[in-house]
């Protein structure tokens, strides 16, 4: 019994061991040695960073991003100093005389970049524990930690909210900003650019939305599973369609539109996957 009892303990300690390291791994800023010297990070031009300029960070896309999922690993070990630069270079953007596409572009990439930067600095460098990484493990990931664009300080839930959804009124943008996690939009490979971005954006809605993993029609028991961004932005659905349902309409087919159309239904949300959005 004596024996046991020390095998429990043994068991129990080992076990709390192995919970502080993961958690030391999710927290720490794990980036390659031979970056965390700031006189190795690329310096940047202040005046040439007035103009945007997405070549670097569409580049980086390209390479990393397939799928919806980004190697974050690789990413990091082998091009951070110049995505870091990129980064930087926000902080002296100008937008005073751009035209709506171009700041709604601008704010979208700069989301989606900055999120993926933040990844970037805390993912574990063991890909085992990498898998398991969550930005909802990471203390103020969305709501506290600030970064620098076009002459503000600004956190992630402030670009989304004071920017995009304050500045545009546009529902879709749900739909083309992603927070590295598996539920979220697929990120994808190629930046947003002014020309053409209505059609991105009503892409990018209508990807999600038919995606059966994040929304699908029930019809045999009149259920319409939709995912939480459906209710936690209800608001900004209800101000363009009337409803989240008036919204899901206009990206699905006729079938499925006139099924909504002519039968009660009743909606739930499906469970929100917070792990990261990584390839394997």
């Amino acid at each position: 019994m004596k024996k046991q009892a020390v095998v429990f303990i043994v068991t129990i300690i080992f076990l709390f061991s192995l919970l502080w390291i993961c958690v030391k791994f999710v927290h720490r800023e794990k980036i390659p040695k031979s970056q965390l010297d700031s006189s190795l990070l690329l310096p940047v031009d202040p005046e040439q960073s007035r103009l945007i300029n997405y070549e670097i960070y569409d580049g980086l896309l390209h390479k990393y991003v397939s799928d919806g999922l980004v190697d974050y690993i690789v990413w990091r070990t082998n091009d951070y100093a110049i995505f870091d630069k990129y980064i930087r270079s926000l902080k002296y953007v100008e937008l005073d005389n751009l035209d709506s596409n171009q700041k709604k572009a601008f704010w979208i990439n700069a989301y989606n970049g900055i999120t993926i930067y933040a990844v970037l600095k805390r993912i574990p460098e063991n890909r085992l524990l990498a898998k398991s990484f969550s930005v909802q493990a990471v203390p103020g990931f969305f709501d506290k930690i600030e970064y620098e664009v076009a002459g503000e300080s600004l956190t992630l839930n402030d670009i989304e909210n004071k920017k995009l959804r304050a500045g545009f009124g546009d529902p879709r943008v749900h739909f083309a900003i992603v927070c590295a996690s598996r539920s979220c939009p697929e990120i994808q490979n190629t930046v947003f650019q002014p020309s053409g971005l209505d059609i991105r954006l009503d892409d990018a809605a209508r990807d999600f939305i038919r995606d059966t993993k994040r929304n699908r029609i029930d019809k045999e028991n009149g259920v319409l599973y939709l995912s939480e961004i459906f209710r936690w932005f209800e608001e900004d659905f209800v101000k363009d369609s009337g409803s989240a349902i008036g919204f899901v309409k206009k990206y699905i087919n006729e079938n499925d539109t006139a099924y909504l159309t002519h039968h009660p239904i009743t909606v739930k949300y499906l469970f929100y996957n917070w792990m990261v959005n990584m390839r394997k």
